[in-house]
This record gives structure tokens, C-alpha cells and sequence, in this order.
């Protein structure tokens, strides 16, 4: 009797192993089936419901950057001139890749100061209206890149922003700007935290970590962030080329206030004074937002 509750115990956890881990549906039995097991498993399982409940939900891909469907699947695209509040004249179009297929292409004329996509439609919080990111729930952002320049600099421009937005309700909430910022300058991506009210103290904004890059190269980038108003809560990790990086801290995850505003949106392009007199491209690839690193991580280049 023991004996054949103990096979029906772990029978009902292999069940909810299955459904937790998204196996094929056809390993998967009914709801009422896997409730007889439970009910015929004795009172001792309900503990272990517990901590299998605590099991990782199945790898989903959230948004997708898809090319073929158009300007739609962002919020919206930013372009400014050198002279301040003046229009710019940059494209962000789809194009053709002969290792990637379709991509996006970010083109900045020297001229222009900015170029950038701006949000993930139905995954950013547009405007306070909504959007899939959640608070405290850590999500995995994964894009591929590449840089044309006529040569490296001395002064960097941001290529990725997790840019925040004012709340006019509630206008002390806002005092980081972008949270966090991806620069380059021709030869180094980087990567810089902002802290609260780093425009007045700066010796909140850290360079956390950096990667020569050549002009011209390809490479992968996934960020794995936990969006929080808590620095203690909120962090980031980088994977740069399918490998997770160890900081400037010599850890691999820097925590810090990741959340402010209104909303906080991906920011993908070129964007900064830097880039103000050089005419520049930037070709982006899968891009992804996703519950986890299998979700968004870019397939090795062949």
C-alpha cells in the first residue's frame, strides 16, 4: 500500500513537472487526471506542489522586432537634428542583410544628432498606457549588431538607452533619465549606469563594463534586467556573444535603481553629441524580448 502511493506521488510529480516545464502537449495529461493523482497521493503533497510551483515557467518570447511587419512593432521613431529641438533626417528602415536576411537599419546623417527606435509596441508601458514589462519580474532583451563608421573617435554616442519618461503626475518620480546606457566610439561598447540624480551627483554614474569592438563585426548582445524603483531589487547582466560577463565589480550582476518615471522603453540606434559630424549605421538583427536567455539569445553565426 505504501509502495503504491509513493508511485502515485511520483507519478503526479512527473505530471507537473511536464505541464510547469511546457513539454509537448501530448505527454501532458488532462487536468482532471492529474487531480485524481493528486487526490490518491495523500495530503503530503501538497508541500511538494509548493515547491515545484517555484519551478521556471517555459521560455516565451514576448516581442519581436520583426522586419517584414513594418514601423508597427515599435512605439515609435525619434530623429533630431544638431541644432537643438530641430528635425532630423534619418531613415530606420528595413534592409537586406546577406548573413542575416532582413534586418532593421538605422541610418544617422552627419548632420543629426539622433536616430533611434524608441520602445517595444505591447511590451513597453507607452505613455502609462500598459504594456507586458513588468516590475520585479526580471526580463531578457537580445538583439544583434552591427556599426558602420568612417572611423573610431574619441567621443562615444549611445547605441542602446533604457531610456525612462516623466510622470506629470508626480515629477520628483523622475531623476535618472536613462537608467542605464550602451555607448560606442568606433573601438569599445561599453556599458554605464546612471544612479538617482546623477546630473547633480557624478559620482553616481558608473562604467560597469566594456568589449573592443571592431567597426564593421557583427556581435550578440542580450541583457537580462530586473526593472525596480528598489537599487537593492533592480539589476543587470550582460551576455556578449552567447557569454555572460564578468563586470568591472568582477561580479556578473550589477544591481541599481532600474525603473523611473512614467515608463522606462529600449532605446536601439545612435543617439549624443558624440555622433554629431560623422554619418553613421547601425544594422540590428533578432531582436527579442523574452522570459529568459533561450528566449532571445540570438543562433550562433555559421
Amino acid at each position: 500500500m505504501r509502495r503504491l502511493s509513493c508511485l502515485k506521488t511520483s507519478r503526479f510529480i512527473d505530471d507537473l513537472i511536464v505541464f510547469k516545464r511546457g513539454i509537448p502537449a501530448h505527454r501532458i495529461q488532462s487536468k482532471r487526471s492529474m487531480s485524481l493523482s493528486m487526490a490518491s497521493a495523500g495530503p503530503g503533497i501538497a508541500l511538494l506542489v509548493v515547491l515545484i510551483g517555484q519551478l521556471p515557467l517555459r521560455a516565451e518570447v514576448l516581442w519581436e522586432g520583426d522586419p517584414s511587419k513594418g514601423r508597427k512593432v515599435f512605439n515609435n521613431l525619434n530623429f533630431e537634428g544638431g541644432e537643438r529641438h530641430s528635425r532630423g533626417s534619418g531613415t530606420i528602415l528595413p534592409a537586406k542583410d546577406r548573413v542575416h536576411g532582413e534586418i532593421w537599419r538605422v541610418h544617422k546623417p552627419a548632420a543629426d544628432k539622433r536616430a533611434e527606435i524608441r520602445g517595444a509596441a505591447g511590451w513597453s508601458d507607452h505613455q502609462g498606457k500598459g504594456g507586458l514589462m513588468k516590475q520585479e519580474v526580471t526580463c531578457y532583451l537580445g538583439w544583434r549588431y552591427k556599426f558602420a563608421m568612417p572611423r573610431k573617435t574619441k567621443k562615444s554616442w549611445a547605441c542602446f538607452q533604457w531610456k525612462s519618461y516623466p510622470d506629470p503626475r508626480n515629477p520628483d518620480g523622475y531623476n535618472q533619465n536613462y537608467p542605464f546606457v550602451m555607448t560606442y566610439n568606433g573601438e569599445n561598447l561599453a556599458l554605464t549606469l546612471h544612479g538617482p540624480d546623477w546630473t547633480k551627483h557624478r559620482d553616481r554614474i558608473a562604467k560597469v563594463w566594456s568589449q573592443p569592438v571592431k567597426i564593421g563585426e557583427w556581435v550578440d548582445i542580450v541583457l537580462a534586467v530586473r526593472p525596480s524603483r528598489d537599487e537593492k531589487k533592480g539589476y543587470v547582466e550582460i551576455y556578449f556573444n552567447g557569454k555572460l560577463q564578468t563586470l568591472e565589480s568582477g561580479g556578473t550582476r550589477v544591481h541599481g535603481k532600474t525603473m523611473d518615471g512614467l515608463e522606462v522603453a529600449p532605446k536601439w540606434g545612435v543617439y549624443g553629441g558624440g555622433a554629431i559630424g560623422m554619418e553613421i549605421t547601425v544594422d540590428l538583427a533578432d531582436l527579442r524580448i523574452g522570459t529568459d536567455l533561450e528566449s532571445v539569445q540570438p543562433e550562433p553565426l555559421r
